[in-house]
């Protein structure tokens, strides 16, 4: 399986969505921290796509997209972010055990 495409494809839908907000600061702080803890994902890989984690989320941001509901796309980023740091802290201590 090709993980490094669904690292990528995570990050194109995530970068999407955040420059249609027309916020560049913000979109700039993310960038930075993107940066930082991206290399990171590969720690979650290949179980995180097998198990399909963060699907829900990102159907749930489209969702709300579609009907122009703000705030939900903004709770489900936020759920899926939240997600996705819980699921590194484990991988990483997993890997420290």
């Amino acid at each position: 399986q090709r993980y490094a495409d669904v690292l990528w494809a995570n990050m194109e839908f995530h970068f999407a969505v955040y420059t249609c907000c027309g916020m560049p600061y913000l979109l700039s702080t993310i960038e930075t921290l993107w940066l930082r803890i991206g290399p990171s994902f590969h720690d979650l890989y290949p179980e995180f796509a097998i198990q399909k984690y963060g699907v829900h989320n990102h159907e749930v941001v489209m969702e709300s997209l579609r009907e122009g509901d703000n705030r939900a796309v903004r709770a489900a980023f936020e759920n899926d972010i939240r997600d996705g740091y819980r699921r590194l802290r484990q991988a990483i201590r997993a890997r420290s055990d």
